[in-house]
């Protein structure tokens, strides 16, 4: 095993771990989507140009799928 393959071994196994040791709540998951889109609606706003008074943040709704390892969040946008 070359150096670079062992190191590439010890940082994979170091990502299982931690992984596997961070507990992620509901809660903190909603409170990161909600970051999100609040993040994205001023991104509109500066970059886009559209006005504040036409868009709004609804609740955020997450769909955690554990055998993909990866947690989805609904965006949608509605022109007014």
């Amino acid at each position: 095993m070359t150096a670079e393959e062992r190191g590439k071994a010890v940082t994979e196994a170091a990502h299982r771990r931690l992984i596997g040791s961070v507990q992620v709540s509901e809660s903190d998951l909603r409170d990161l989507a909600q970051r999100r889109a609040a993040a994205i609606l001023g991104y509109l706003n500066r970059q886009g140009g559209i006005d504040v008074a036409r868009m709004f943040l609804q609740e955020a709704e997450t769909t955690v799928n554990p055998t993909e390892g990866m947690v989805r969040t609904r965006l949608g946008l509605t022109a007014r």
